[in-house]
Formats: C-alpha cells, sequence, structure tokens
C-alpha cells in the first residue's frame, strides 16, 4: 500500500477536524494509507517545516494572519518539494491560486464532490508512477522527472545533491535534501548506506566490509553503523527481484 504524510493547515477548528477526517477516509478509498497532521496557524506549520517533509499539503485559502496562497507562496521559495491541494469558500480565488502551480482545488461548496475527484486523480497518479518507476523530483523551481532503474547513485554535497545514472558522463546537480529524498524514493530500492549516499540496489555489485561497489565500478563508502542494516535492507529486496551479488 502507498503511504502518504500529508499536512493540513486550516485556521477553523472545526475544519480542522471534519475536513481532516474526511481526507484520511478519501485516501483510504484509494487504496492509499496516509500520515495526516493537521495545523491551525500557517506559521506553526512553516516552524515545523524545519523538522518535517510532507508528500502532499492542504492548505485553506481563507486565514487571517496568512492565506494560502501567500503560504503556498513562501514554501515554493523554500523550496519545498510537496504538491498543494487548495481548499476555499471563495471560488473566484482559484485563479489566484495557479501561481504556486497547485495540484488542484477543492471548493467547499462542492466539498465531497471535489476532493473525492481530486484524491481519486492523485491516487492515480501514484500509482502508475509507481508502476512505471517514473520519480518526480522538484529542484530550483522545476520538476525533474527521472526513471529509478537509471539511477545508479546519488551523493551528497552540502546543499546540493549529485544523481549518477547509467549511460549518461555527467552527473544531474539537485538541490533538495538527503532526507527528502531517502523518504521519497527507498521504495524503489534505494538503500541509505551512509549519509552521503544512497544507492540503487539493482546496481549494486558487491558489498563489503567498508564499502560497496557499483556495476559501474565505482566504490563507495559505508558507514560502519550501517553495514548489517544495508545488507539486512539488500536481502529484503531480493525477495521481490533476483540478482546475483557477493556479499
Amino acid at each position: 500500500m502507498i503511504k502518504l504524510k500529508i499536512a493540513y493547515v486550516d485556521d477553523d477548528k472545526f475544519s480542522l477536524e471534519a475536513a481532516g477526517a474526511s481526507i484520511i477516509q478519501a485516501f483510504e478509498n484509494n487504496g492509499v494509507e496516509i500520515e495526516l497532521k493537521s495545523y491551525s496557524k500557517a506559521k506553526l506549520f512553516l516552524d515545523d517545516l524545519q523538522k518535517n517533509n510532507y508528500d502532499l499539503v492542504f492548505f485553506d485559502i481563507d486565514m487571517p494572519e496568512m492565506d494560502g496562497i501567500e503560504l503556498g507562496k513562501k514554501v515554493v521559495g523554500l523550496k519545498k518539494t510537496f504538491d498543494i491541494i487548495f481548499l476555499s469558500a471563495m471560488e473566484d480565488r482559484v485563479f489566484d491560486s495557479l501561481i504556486v502551480h497547485p495540484f488542484g482545488f477543492v471548493r467547499k461548496s462542492a466539498f465531497s464532490r471535489d476532493l473525492n475527484e481530486i484524491v481519486g486523480r492523485y491516487s492515480n497518479k501514484l500509482k502508475s508512477r509507481d508502476e512505471e518507476g517514473s520519480i518526480d523530483i522538484v529542484t530550483k523551481g522545476s520538476i525533474i522527472h527521472l526513471q529509478s532503474h537509471n539511477i545508479l547513485y546519488i551523493e551528497a554535497y552540502g546543499d546540493y545533491q549529485n544523481v549518477y545514472q547509467k549511460g549518461v558522463r555527467e552527473s544531474l546537480t539537485l538541490s533538495s535534501s538527503m532526507n527528502y529524498l531517502d523518504d521519497n524514493i527507498k521504495k524503489f530500492g534505494f538503500i541509505r548506506i551512509h549519509k552521503r549516499y544512497l544507492v540503487n540496489y539493482e546496481h549494486i555489485q558487491m558489498i563489503g566490509n567498508k564499502e560497496v561497489i557499483m556495476d559501474n565500478g565505482d566504490k563507495l563508502p559505508i558507514a560502519r553503523r550501517k553495514l548489517q542494516e544495508v545488507r539486512e535492507e539488500y536481502l529484503k529486496l531480493l525477495n521481490t527481484k533476483s540478482s546475483s551479488i557477493v556479499v
């Protein structure tokens, strides 16, 4: 089952409870398990972004201190990589919301219908992406589409990450975070062998005591404390796909 981390920001506490329950149910109806965290103020959400990553966020547009569209502009400026869905009782504001390229818009006047339609569409997008092994990464304001089986490994350098791909000489540079990437591409068979390295298990040739050798010949260090964990994760992945390796 697909699992998502979702945030919902709305200054109306009744809506937080009622709409929050409906969001959980709508995803459950589509076979998607979610962890939903609610915020009654935009500032609380922004403060919490220091320690939390999300796959999807619902922003109510009509909030007094900072409306949902302004909040959306702020998170886009922070280069956060989640999708945004807006909720509003003011249908004309759908056009204002387009500035942050939201995934969709839920009208409170047609809440159940709009929510079920957009959650169904979002769930189908996720399922299709998983089946195809397609990874969408937002970096520097753009969305990059990558095929998981083509990625050898990802290496971190400060606030940037280099993606090394099969048959491509130059690495691709991202501006994201290793923790976010780890959370979102692990399901495609990536293993965090070191704080600086995420590797695609399909391209591992050998796991030694101190390093992993990739099938392109690159040797990557394994954190000593993670050696057993790396081996166990690899063996679990072998349950679904066949591969050859020296361990």
